[in-house]
């Protein structure tokens, strides 16, 4: 779904995904990875200035609860940098990430309860998720769709989907 895989990892570290996970569905190893995030950032200075585009990213990376610190060390960048990234784009509406699915729990094995309504009438489904096909469930009983990405079940909040 994405056209290269620079557009993925991109993609992917905007959501808050970890370097690991990153790392493990883009084939890239952590360190080159890092690398490549650390030389993106670089390339985006223009004239002494960061583009909007670096900006949105650091943003967006924090608006998914990553610690501040952490994309700091991550991208090899100032503080000052970060809370410009976030005092110009972190309280947009379209550089937040959307309220469409809510985190519930972590799982480490199959999902054979819903943890709403406790029925074991589920489906299995797929589902998009973040410009992805992943796997989800539908529970019969009470109607609740969730999604299941990384070992982390998510509920779709279908009033806040336009």
């Amino acid at each position: 779904m994405y056209e290269t895989k620079e557009d993925m990892v991109l993609d992917l570290y905007s959501q808050g995904v970890s370097i690991e996970d990153i790392s493990k569905e883009s084939g890239i190893t952590p360190c080159l990875l890092l690398e490549s995030l650390r030389k993106y950032t670089k390339d985006q200075k223009i004239k002494g200035s960061y583009s909007d585009n670096i900006l949105k990213l650091i943003a967006r990376r924090d608006c998914q609860g990553v610690q501040r610190k952490q994309i700091i060390e991550e991208l090899n960048i100032s503080r000052h940098l970060l809370i410009r990234a976030v005092e110009k784009f972190g309280l947009i509406k379209a550089v937040k990430p959307k309220d469409t699915e809510e985190f519930i729990m972590n799982i480490d094995s199959e999902l054979t309860e819903c943890p709403f309504c406790q029925s074991k009438k589920l489906n299995d489904i797929e589902t998009p998720f973040f410009k992805r096909i992943t796997t989800g469930k539908y529970c019969v009983s009470c109607g609740n769709e969730m999604v299941i990405d990384r070992n982390k079940l998510y509920k779709v909040n279908w009033e806040n989907i336009d």
